[in-house]
């Protein structure tokens, strides 16, 4: 138990060697707070095969409208850091432009637990998965 422990605190302050600096901390806090939530997939942030699946589409449709060819996904990459952080900006990026008012780290933690139309129709989830995030990003 205390190794398992040991090894969750390590991938966890490593979890963000390669992020925005001002991303951090979200990253590390949302890691955290994912490794305690009985987590059902193999993965720091906890990336569902429909994450990846609406990740794809949002890089698809970008592609159609810019004309540049985007990264794809493949639900393997979930098990790699930086890719799944990639997946999570590429994500925040596209439902923070459809969401009126800046896009703040609550609105991220928010967009990562729930998805877009989760903002609306599970509030009292969003809500308390912030409360553990914000916490989280204050140690």
């Amino acid at each position: 138990m205390a190794k398992a422990l040991l090894y969750l605190a390590a991938a966890v302050a490593a979890c963000c060697a390669d992020a925005d600096p001002g991303r951090r901390t979200l990253f590390r806090a949302i890691a955290a707070v994912e490794s305690i939530d009985g987590a059902t997939s193999a993965n720091i942030y906890q990336l569902q095969p429909s994450y990846v699946a609406d990740v794809n589409r949002i890089q698809r449709k970008l592609q159609r409208v810019d004309g540049r060819r985007r990264e794809t996904f493949s639900c393997l990459d979930v098990m790699s850091r930086s890719a799944s952080e990639r997946m999570m900006e590429i994500y925040w990026d596209y439902y923070g432009k459809r969401i009126q008012g800046p896009v703040t780290d609550e609105i991220r933690a928010k967009l990562h637990r729930v998805g877009f139309r989760g903002l609306r129709t599970r509030r009292a989830t969003a809500e308390a998965y912030w409360r553990r995030v914000r916490k989280a990003m204050a140690r």
